[in-house]
């Protein structure tokens, strides 16, 4: 093949590059160009549904049935539920009204769909009307020369700067909202979630790690207690098996060996949060074992405790 002809190929392969990143990017634009226009509908339907809840005088109930009766119809109309609906309703209006430069960049098609849904969440957070407008004009700004993905720890940063709050402040609210959900998984699984203070979360993942990494020394005669127990014959560092212990210490408050293995009496050095110590999981034979204390739905745990441990405490004196 000469030369020539090399060079023919080479810009026949470049002109179909060019015609295939052409068409991705109007189709990404009409994209974001619909979005922005379904989110203009769902904002008047919001619109429409509070200037008839205006005229009535009652309680916040039934002020909320017309926003319920149009959710309901566009649900039927979409197949889709009421509650997701009515949530896309209210996400609507705030971007129509508290993020316009977002919803204008979305209609111009200047930022896409992706860009739009890391700018809300930065921003969200954010509750001064005009400090949001002014967050949304920035974000946008920077939206139109980045990726989602390196957009989001910008846009998180120029949020945290409007904020008028300490974060001191933001996290004592923010601990209200702790919570533990459970979610079916396919193939008899499920999903634990705990969303808590950073500092716990961390702490269990460290626990669960160190638990982990003596459960797997124990079980495997001449491995080293180190951070990094290293298996010679593969060369890299053995993945802490976290699975095994995972279950075992919130159900049992002790770490299990592999049901395939013979469980060791030798114990090694932990490091984990004072309010999860192994000391206060020492692990007694079920005979003696005292059973275990729960917080019922009469009383709540004492004040000023981080975390609830499942093991029996010694009774306080007296």
């Amino acid at each position: 093949m000469s030369s020539n002809q090399t060079l023919d190929v080479e810009a026949l392969d470049d002109a179909s590059v060019l015609g295939l990143v052409e068409g991705i990017v109007a189709l990404r634009k009409q994209a974001a160009q619909v979005h922005a226009a379904e989110v203009r509908l769902l904002a008047t339907a919001g619109e429409l549904a509070a200037s008839r809840s205006a005229a009535l005088r009652s309680d916040s109930r039934e002020r909320e049935m017309h926003l319920r009766s149009i959710a309901a119809e566009l649900a039927l109309a979409v197949r889709a539920s009421d509650r997701t609906v009515q949530r896309q309703i209210n996400d609507a209006v705030v971007l129509a009204e508290d993020f316009t430069p977002v919803l204008e960049a979305l209609e111009e098609g200047r930022i896409f769909v992706g860009h739009a849904r890391v700018i809300l969440d930065a921003g969200t957070p954010i509750q001064d009307p005009e400090a949001r407008l002014v967050f949304a004009a920035d974000a946008v700004a920077r939206a139109e020369n980045l990726s989602p993905a390196r957009l989001r720890p910008a846009v998180e940063a120029l949020a945290e700067r409007l904020q008028p709050r300490t974060v001191t402040e933001r996290h004592r609210d923010a601990r209200a909202d702790r919570a533990v959900t459970v979610t079916d998984r396919p193939d008899g699984m499920g999903e634990l979630i705990y969303i808590g203070p950073a500092t716990l979360v961390h702490g269990i993942y460290d626990r669960l790690t160190q638990q982990a990494r003596a459960v797997r020394n124990a079980a495997q005669p001449g491995a080293s207690f180190g951070p990094a127990a290293v298996d010679p014959s593969a060369g890299r560092a053995r993945v802490p098996p976290r699975r095994m212990v995972r279950v075992s210490i919130p159900l049992t408050a002790h770490p299990s060996s592999p049901p395939t293995r013979a469980r060791s009496t030798s114990s090694a050095p932990t490091s984990s949060p004072t309010c999860c110590s192994p000391a206060r999981h020492k692990t007694t034979p079920p005979s003696t074992r005292p059973p275990i204390r729960r917080w019922g739905s009469a009383g709540s745990a004492p004040s000023g405790r981080s975390c609830t441990s499942l093991s029996p405490r010694s009774p306080s004196p007296g």
